[in-house]
């Protein structure tokens, strides 16, 4: 650096300093862009398996609870059926035999 025949004010100091330092940073830091994206990436990803997991969970408890309301309506219908025919349901054990 050449030698300077005056001073400059600090502050005038400071600013030249600065402006060095920001016509420097016009490169961008790749390897920390890249960072961020993956991270967003990741996230991203991670929500959509959180959002599936809780589909099934909830499609799982809708097919259990419709599974569980046609067994009770056979065992009504046949209730209901062996009562028009006469006889009652379930039959007596012997007859299983």
């Amino acid at each position: 650096m050449p030698k300077l025949l005056w001073r400059p004010h600090p502050d005038q100091e400071f600013n030249t300093a600065m402006l060095h330092r920001l016509r420097g940073s016009n490169k961008l830091n790749w390897g920390y862009v890249l960072g961020e994206i993956l991270v967003v990436v990741v996230g991203i990803t991670i929500a959509f398996y959180v959002d599936a997991w809780w589909e099934r969970r909830q499609e799982q408890a809708r097919e259990t609870e419709y599974l569980v309301g046609l067994q009770q309506d056979f065992e009504a219908n046949r209730r209901l059926l062996g009562a028009a025919i006469g006889t009652a349901w379930p039959p007596p054990r012997r007859c299983w035999r």
